[in-house]
């Protein structure tokens, strides 16, 4: 998840393609970040289980 983060906010040419392959191999990847964003994963140590509870709220 930390990797996908910082793919998606880089501004380095690939990056993003980079972060679209890795959801393709891992869909949750992407929902959580869409649903939860950035900052809040961060500031949920970026653990899965974290990341379900959290979503489970919403």
């Amino acid at each position: 998840m930390k990797r996908y983060i910082e793919l998606k906010e880089s501004t380095i040419f690939g990056s993003n393609a980079s972060a679209s392959i890795m959801a393709e191999h891992n869909p949750e990847l992407k929902s959580y970040y869409d649903i939860l964003g950035s900052t809040k994963i961060k500031s949920l140590s970026y653990k899965e289980a974290n990341l379900k509870k959290e979503v489970k709220k919403i």
